[in-house]
This record gives structure tokens, sequence and C-alpha cells, in this order.
């Protein structure tokens, strides 16, 4: 078993949260401990370390392991914000009015450092199970939203 664990509390441009960092230890641990997942199986990204670039490089980390052998199993765990925006023009959403959601990472800033739509996890998760088998489960437990559509700074 591989996994990828993401907790953000100390957003630089979001309110903080308390405990998700928490909640994103307490997963290693019962990964290490109960489920018996070696330590350098486990990548973390807490904080600070949590940056949009970070986050989708440790995507593509996942899909490069040359250790993680088809069909292992994959856990991607993120406890942080999220939001909801409308879909860009250009993608094929459904209806025009259509929302997607997000992931934020900790160095978000709107336009600057934008959030990672879920499109783009969808892609990053499909390239690893592309690679790795299709054994791969994603654990959101509570994205606080930190803005939806109706925001009049989105």
């Amino acid at each position: 078993m591989f996994a990828l664990i993401i907790g953000i509390d100390d957003y630089i441009n979001c309110l903080k949260l308390r405990g998700a960092v928490a909640d994103a230890k307490a997963m290693k641990q019962y990964l290490e401990q109960t489920l018996q997942v070696p330590e350098d199986h486990i990548r973390t990204l807490f904080d600070r370390e949590a940056t949009r670039d970070a986050i989708i490089q440790a995507f593509r980390d996942l899909r490069n392991d040359e250790r993680i052998k088809g069909g292992s199993p994959i856990v991607i765990f993120y406890a942080g914000h999220g939001g909801e925006l409308p879909a860009p023009v250009m993608w094929l959403w459904g209806a025009q009015e259509s929302k997607i959601q997000c992931l934020l990472p900790q160095d978000y800033e709107g336009t600057i450092i934008p959030p990672i739509p879920d499109r783009t996890v969808g892609s990053l998760i499909g390239g690893i199970a592309k690679v790795k088998g299709d054994n791969i489960v994603r654990v959101t437990p509570h994205p606080v939203p930190v803005f939806s559509s109706t925001d009049e700074e989105v």
C-alpha cells in the first residue's frame, strides 16, 4: 500500500483551519500502526509543504514511483479548504450554469495561484490508474468551503 496524505490548517490567504493537519496525521498513524504501511510508502504534505505545485507533483510522483506495482492499493487523503466555482466556459461540463469543485492549496491566491479543480484531480488520479491500476481510494473527510460561486471576489 502507498499513500499521499495532505493536511492544511495554515493558509496564506484563507481562514486558517484547526484540525485538518491533525486529521491527516491521524490517517498517517492509522496506516502505519494499524495497517502496517511502511513509513517510506507514505508521502505527506502538511501546511506550507502543500503548495499547488507540490500537490500536483506528489500525484505525478505516485504515477512514476517504480515501487508501486500494478494493482497495489493507493490512498489519497486531503483535509483542508475546498470551494466551488463556475466551470470555465471552454470546459464541456454540462449545463451553462455548471459548477466545479476544487481543492485549495496552502499558497492559494485567487487567479495568481488558483485552486486545483476537480477535473485536474480526476486527471491526475486517472494518470495514476492508467499506470498502476485502479485500486485507488480518495478520502476527503471534510473539505471546508472557503468560497462559492456566489462570492463577489470569485
